[in-house]
């Protein structure tokens, strides 16, 4: 209840000043709260028309574009991102689960190992690079880079799970 009355707040701030950029993304982030997805990208959006010069903005959106499971506008959004900061490691991190999600699994390496550059910790990024090579039949490549997530993280299950399955496959190869 609390949040939704902070989201009436901001809307009625909005009406009195639909300018401020600030607003937009704070009204956004509260809408992602109440995992309102449509209508945080839509307040991203009218924020990024305003103000378009932060890359954690343009992230955000991104991420939310993943969410809805709409990756082709999730790429482009968070190559604006990157765009505007290149070592925007999450930003990569993101770009490669959106680029895996649409079968481009090279695109995906890169971008992963390029997440992995600026944030070698990066569980995520490292479960997307194994899960990138299992799809690529780079059995050996993906059990390491899935062990190695499972190293940051042990408890990953989609990385156990791709694991098994690289480990079977390069059995039965």
């Amino acid at each position: 209840m609390a949040i939704k009355n902070n989201s009436n707040l901001v809307k009625k701030r909005l009406e009195k000043d639909p300018k401020d950029s600030e607003l937009w993304f704070k009204l956004a982030y509260q809408y992602f709260q109440e995992e309102q997805h449509e209508l945080a990208i839509d307040a991203y959006k009218k924020g990024l028309l305003i103000k378009s010069d932060n890359p954690i903005h343009w992230h955000n959106l991104g991420f939310l574009y993943i969410e809805i499971e709409d990756y082709d506008n999730a790429i482009i959004t968070l190559h604006s991102a990157l765009k505007l900061n290149p070592n925007l490691s999450i930003a990569w991190t993101e770009l490669s689960s959106a680029l895996l999600e649409k079968g481009e699994f090279q695109e995906a390496i890169q971008s992963s190992k390029k997440a992995i550059e600026l944030n070698s910790r990066d569980e995520v990024a490292w479960t997307n690079l194994g899960s990138s090579y299992f799809n690529m039949g780079l059995y050996d490549n993906a059990i390491k880079s899935l062990n190695t997530a499972l190293d940051i993280v042990p408890g990953l299950e989609f990385a156990k799970t791709i694991l098994k399955l690289a480990l079977k496959a390069k059995d039965q190869k």
